[in-house]
């Protein structure tokens, strides 16, 4: 299932405390760190979604209006004929990476390829989670919920977003579909988004993004708590037994939030490539993020609920009024600029202010206050 931390997302990504060593007879999660445009392609249709769905974070309209702008009609139209959640990206993303571990070159436009090389009616149920190995969705059980078995839909529904019935309609509406009709506008959405988005800029964002994932392993060395913490920043992750490796990737479209997948025994975190810093800046970056997000009462009043103990999305949401995706968007602002922090592990995510918060907002200020004037 696929999560948008703080969206629900927030971070300092670690496996154990600092100074603590994993539990006895518990190994330690493997972390990976990789990097292509290909996962950009997956990510911006996944948030372009969001934002059709009118569930963007705060600015995305713009980001999304332009979108428009930029590709063909026919591509917009087969989106919203598609109609395609967040489990149908999950699915994908799972490919890419299947795909990458295989063969690390594999990029965008041979990704569109593989899709294309695939039956109609195999891409259709891997789509929906049946896979190689999967006892939770089967093929017969796709047909049964294709030709209108409510059971086998709501088996289905249970596996891919048990926490999510609301998805019901849509996948409801997915499985009315024909495979070959699925797959057709699945193309011409990834094919349309590639040509018009992502190829232009293919190059130089894989530059961008393998500088930042080789920066990643350097500082990271050989030590997977280090390069946890220096990747994916404002995340306090647990990885439970289940967990057997960590894969950091690298975006740009995600940014601010953090979105994580868990694949089997694999969680993928894609977290946000830091901003580029600009010669001749006069303000600090973080200086600039940490006021912004103190500057709202609606962030100042999350922040005082936080005080004495960490909440959940829901919790906060019951005792602030608010609804879940209003307080998750400002979340991200409030993690973005370092003052909260998500706590997440297999079970449960919830949210805690950092407890340094007054003398971070304090030393900031005065670092900048003390520089000489340009």
């Amino acid at each position: 299932m696929l999560q948008v931390v703080a969206r629900a997302h927030g971070h300092v990504l670690r496996d154990s405390t600092p100074g603590t060593a994993p539990r006895p007879g518990r190994q330690s999660p493997r972390v990976e760190i990789d990097s292509s445009p290909l996962y950009e392609l997956l990510l911006g249709l996944l948030e372009f979604g969001y934002a059709r769905a009118g569930c963007s974070l705060p600015g995305a309209s713009d980001w999304h209006d332009t979108m428009c702008a930029r590709l063909p009609a026919d591509v917009v139209s087969a989106f919203d004929e598609l109609a395609p959640r967040s489990w149908l990206w999950n699915s994908l993303l799972f490919l890419a990476r299947e795909m990458r571990t295989r063969r690390h070159s594999v990029h965008a436009s041979q990704f569109i390829e593989q899709i294309r090389s695939m039956d109609a009616q195999s891409l259709y149920e891997f789509l929906i989670g049946c896979r190689e190995g999967s006892r939770l969705i089967t093929p017969a059980m796709v047909q049964e919920a294709a030709t209108g078995n409510s059971m086998a839909r709501l088996k289905i529904g249970n596996a891919l977003f048990a926490d999510e019935p609301a998805e019901d309609g849509e996948l409801a509406h997915f499985l009315a579909m024909p495979a070959r009709r699925v797959k057709d506008l699945l193309l011409r959405i990834t094919n349309g988004w590639y040509l018009a988005i992502l190829r232009h800029e293919e190059r130089e964002l894989a530059v961008r993004l393998a500088t930042e994932a080789r920066t990643k392993r350097i500082i990271g060395g050989s030590s997977p708590g280090r390069l946890l913490r220096a990747s994916a920043i404002g995340l306090h992750y647990l990885p439970r037994g289940t967990v057997k490796s960590i894969l950091l990737v690298p975006s740009i479209i995600c940014r601010p939030s953090i979105v994580t997948i868990r694949f089997g025994q694999t969680r993928l975190f894609f977290y946000p490539l830091p901003d580029e810093s600009r010669d001749g800046e006069e303000l600090p970056e973080q200086l600039v993020k940490i006021h912004r997000a103190l500057a709202d009462e609606g962030r100042l009043r999350i922040l005082r609920s936080l005080r004495h103990t960490d909440k959940t999305l829901e919790t906060l949401s019951r005792e602030l009024g608010q609804s879940p995706s209003s307080l998750s968007a400002q979340l991200i602002i409030l993690r973005d600029a370092g003052l909260v922090t998500l706590r997440m592990d297999e079970r449960r995510m919830s949210f805690e202010l950092r407890q340094s918060v007054p003398s971070v907002v304090f030393r900031t200020l005065q670092a900048y206050l003390r520089e000489p004037a340009p």
